[in-house]
């Protein structure tokens, strides 16, 4: 602040005098060839020429501030250009500390302001940070910024490394607000982990590109969901609100039994095998309303056993839905099951252990023996109550539940306790009443009842 001229950029050097503080000059050489005309021109807000004025320095231990309420970059070491119209610094080492014993190492800095001369002169400010993910994260989520904790996101509980290539662009003036400031930058994260991301849902490792702009953000990458095999993420963030959903996570790869147990989807009712899924997710944050699916079944078994259906592994067969999320259920609507042979539309709803809570299936064609129309819903004691209404059916699964084809009185006796188990006694969800009428059902050892009602 000393060497810095009072006529040249005024404001400017307000900004230098506010924000740096400490350190020592520890070496410089200049030239100047200023007529006194030219100084007179200055304090009327004309430019220097750049070739008037230089002035070159080397600064060790300053503190540098950059925007209001973040904290400080500490111990900065950075040589200097002052010419007539123009400042320059570049930072080759500081810290920022986000916390006790939470420092973040920054680099390759630059400062640059091109116009000295203009009251309202802008500067540019470029850097790279590197430190653990959590304090990346953190001072990304400082004051004033705040861009974390709208995912209901605790920075402190992310593991993982991360580096940040930023740059931010603001007025060099003394009170500098949020909304007059730019900023942009990539970043880079190892291994990173995020815990209860959802209920019972974490990232157990990842690793993510990101590139931030003042209106949003985009990382794309690989994520292990409660420890599932890699899937590929395209997460797209709007910081601008009210205007669609403020995140979307895009989701694809292949996820065996055990990986949809272990996110609570399993469906292992109807889906056995390693379904190819696309999933597109959207809400605000952490909040996940809506999901948009759609999944590959040629890996995979697909079978509805009450209905006698299976779809073999290596058969061709798509399934497409949207997914509402709430509390206690997934809402399934625009459901479509599609493949040779095959042609199933409607909606459901599930609770998180899976278990039918209603249905509106007007079209349900599964193999040459089903064609149906299916609605559920639960009655005031929590019992399923099924109708089902079509041309065909196959109650061959159905019955195998329940009737032994065995002849031996032990195993009929068992089958028999099966149709009202203690349980079912007990919990009246465990039940379901079926009321159906149908043209021609299929029944074991390939008898046919017809007018069912």
């Amino acid at each position: 602040r000393t060497i810095w001229p009072l006529p040249l950029s005024p404001h400017a050097r307000d900004w230098v005098e506010k924000n740096l503080h400490g350190g020592m000059l520890e070496k410089g050489d200049f030239a100047i060839d200023v007529p006194a005309d030219m100084l007179a021109d200055a304090d009327e807000g004309m430019a220097i020429p750049n070739e008037r004025i230089k002035f070159n320095f080397n600064v060790s231990g300053a503190d540098v501030a950059y925007l209001d309420a973040m904290p400080h970059m500490a111990g900065v070491s950075a040589r200097g250009t002052l010419q007539g119209d123009r400042f320059d610094a570049w930072v080759s080492t500081a810290t920022v500390t986000v916390a006790p014993n939470r420092t973040i190492a920054v680099s390759n800095g630059h400062f640059a302001d091109g116009e000295l001369s203009n009251k309202h002169s802008i500067g540019d400010i470029e850097f790279t940070a590197d430190a653990a993910t959590a304090d990346l994260l953190a001072l990304l989520d400082h004051e004033p910024l705040k861009l974390i904790r709208g995912f209901g996101l605790d920075p402190a509980t992310v593991a993982g490394t991360g580096k940040i290539n930023a740059a931010l662009r603001l007025p060099l003036s003394k009170d500098v607000k949020m909304e007059d400031v730019q900023f942009s930058g990539t970043a880079h994260a190892d291994k990173v982990a995020i815990p209860n991301i959802q209920k019972d849902l974490s990232i157990t490792d990842g690793t993510l590109d990101i590139d931030v702009q003042r209106s949003g953000l985009k990382a794309k990458g690989k994520v292990s969901l409660n420890g599932t095999s890699p899937l590929q993420i395209v997460w797209s963030e709007s910081f601008v609100r009210g205007k669609g959903p403020g995140s979307i996570f895009d989701l694809s790869g292949t996820l065996d039994d055990d990986e949809r147990k272990a996110i609570g989807l399993g469906l292992t009712d109807w889906v056995s095998g390693s379904p190819e899924i696309h999933a597109k997710l959207m809400g605000s944050g952490a909040n996940i309303q809506d999901a948009v699916v759609h999944a590959e079944l040629s890996k995979a078994v697909a079978k509805v056993d009450q209905l006698g259906w299976q779809k073999p592994k290596g058969e061709p067969a798509t399934v497409d839905v949207k997914i509402g999320f709430s509390p206690d259920a997934y809402n399934f609507t625009d459901f479509v099951l599609a493949g040779q042979g095959m042609n199933v539309r409607g909606a459901f709803s599930i609770d998180k252990k899976n278990r039918i809570l209603s249905a509106n299936v007007p079209t349900v064609k599964l193999g040459p023996t089903n064609d149906l129309a299916v609605k559920a819903r639960r009655d005031e004691r929590g019992q399923l109550i099924v109708d089902i209404d079509g041309a065909k059916g196959d109650a061959r699964g159905l019955l195998h539940n329940f009737i032994s084809g065995t002849g031996d009185k032990a195993e009929a006796d068992r089958a028999a306790t099966r149709l009202l188990t203690p349980e079912m006694e007990q919990d009246a969800a465990l039940r379901t009443a079926i009321r159906a009428r149908i043209g021609e059902v299929m029944t074991q050892n390939g008898e046919k009842i017809t007018d069912l009602d």
